[in-house]
């Protein structure tokens, strides 16, 4: 589902992990067949902006993908907490994560669902496998 409100994606996890950082991107899709516009901000634990831009996202369902390690350069990386990314026209977004390991890359992905109407319920399932 796209989103058009800010998404929060906290990144205090990734920063603990050696090597996340430089293994992490953002990928942004716009939400039509047109191009669109985001915004990513870096934010500190109290949600103020660390930093911020703008982004253009190409037509046809492209994706435009965002190194983390980017995103941070210039920051003060014990003070970062999170990123926000938002679009007024909509967008699709996840996250990758690739990590080293000494038997072969260890890679995660997700998709950031955007924020859920209140109404929305969350079950949680444990897997038994």
């Amino acid at each position: 589902t796209p989103w058009r409100a800010a998404v929060v994606v906290p990144l205090r996890p990734l920063l603990a992990e050696p090597g996340a950082v430089e293994g992490t991107t953002l990928g942004l899709v716009a939400a039509g067949p047109d191009e669109g516009r985001a915004r990513v901000a870096v934010l500190a634990a109290d949600g103020s902006e660390l930093a911020s831009r703008p982004v253009d996202l190409p037509a046809g369902g492209a994706p435009l993908v965002l190194p983390l390690v980017g995103l941070l350069e210039g920051l003060d990386r014990a003070q970062v907490a999170g990123l926000s990314v938002g679009s007024a026209a909509g967008a699709h977004a996840g996250l990758e994560v690739v990590l080293a390991d000494p038997d072969g890359e260890l890679v995660a992905g997700t998709s950031l669902p955007g924020p859920q109407p209140p109404t929305s319920q969350v079950r949680l399932v444990r897997d038994r496998s």
